[in-house]
């Protein structure tokens, strides 16, 4: 864990940590759901830098419906 903080509204608890991989973050978001200590778990992974910057040299064959 890096650190947690503490705010108003829907969440109550927003703790950041820095996980090997995956599987991990999924094992460990599922041990605390089930664990009932807490009555919502949500798990956002945060993209560094550097992947945004290489995913934007990546061409995608996408055409929207309709276009």
């Amino acid at each position: 864990m890096e650190c947690y903080h503490f705010s108003f509204g829907g969440t109550d608890v927003y703790v950041v940590a820095d996980l090997p991989d995956t599987p991990t973050v999924v094992a460990l978001g599922a041990a605390v759901g089930s664990s009932e200590a807490m009555s919502a778990v949500e798990t956002d992974v945060l993209i560094d830098p550097a992947d945004i910057d290489a995913a934007t040299s990546i061409t995608v064959g996408y055409r929207a419906p309709g276009a």
